[in-house]
């Protein structure tokens, strides 16, 4: 990625996880890429989907995501090769277009950044990525089950093929996916239909009738507005981006910014 600096492993964020950060060290998505266990009729998940924090960030002023960085704010970056990269996009291109409504991919940016480790020799050559013209992409569901990676790829809890075995190739990054604001002020419901605001740092979870008092009464014409901004432009929305999704590549690499303010290099 031209113009990016140099990061290692170890290297400590400038940052704290705050209304517009948000530091994770998995890239999974949606929620049906996590196994189901339950305590008696209850489901149980110790880690969240990533839809959490997207839909959070949408639906207040956006932020940025940064996979491969711990809760103290230490880069360790994600092993990856460009298989794996196409999964991660693939991934998130499914649960976006499972949002309610669906999000328009001009609000998702998601950039690859080197992640360099130190007293190592790189394991592999890291060339420009993709090496090939994009193919066109429909969208696997988590239904779909006959998937050979270089083509497509499985999306669900079973790992894809992809992420099976340790590849020798494989080198770090870190996953930036930059969140923009809605302009039209939609209210959006993540893959399992729930609406995630951001506050003090966290994903707080509000069910849709407790909107209004969440946001205190005195926004009530402002609530009822965005709900139906959202109805309204559900249909029109998922037509655009059910089109638009065929191209994987619709966001990658569309998000670059000077990312040595956000790490401190000394």
């Amino acid at each position: 990625m031209p113009g990016a600096p140099v990061i290692y492993a170890g290297f400590l964020s400038k940052l704290d996880e705050d209304e517009h950060v948000e530091f994770k060290m998995h890239m999974k998505n949606a929620a049906y890429e996590f196994p189901q266990k339950y305590e008696g009729d209850v489901m149980v998940r110790q880690t969240q989907p990533l839809s959490q924090t997207i839909c959070a960030f949408l639906n207040t002023e956006g932020g940025r995501l940064y996979i491969g960085v711990d809760d103290m704010g230490t880069v360790r970056g994600i092993l990856m090769n460009n298989d794996i990269k196409d999964h991660y996009l693939a991934s998130l291109s499914e649960c976006l277009y499972h949002f309610i409504p669906p999000v328009p991919p001009e609000l998702i940016q998601v950039g690859f950044i080197r992640v360099h480790e130190l007293h190592r020799f790189d394991k592999g050559p890291d060339p420009e990525w993709p090496t090939e013209k994009p193919k066109d992409y429909d969208g696997p569901f988590v239904t779909d089950v006959k998937y050979v990676c270089d083509e497509e790829h499985f999306l669900g809890w079973q790992k894809c093929p992809c992420q099976i075995g340790v590849n020798d190739t494989m080198n770090r990054y870190l996953i930036v996916v930059k969140v923009l604001p809605d302009p039209k002020n939609v209210i959006y419901r993540n893959d399992e239909g729930l609406v995630f605001f951001r506050r003090h740092g966290s994903n707080k979870m509000i069910p849709i009738a407790d909107l209004v008092t969440f946001h205190n009464t005195t926004y009530l014409d402002d609530i009822e507005e965005r709900l139906g901004q959202s109805q309204q432009v559900e249909s029109e929305i998922r037509s655009d981006v059910s089109s638009s999704r065929i191209n994987l590549f619709g966001f990658h690499f569309s998000f670059l910014d000077s990312i040595s303010r956000f790490f401190n290099f000394s």
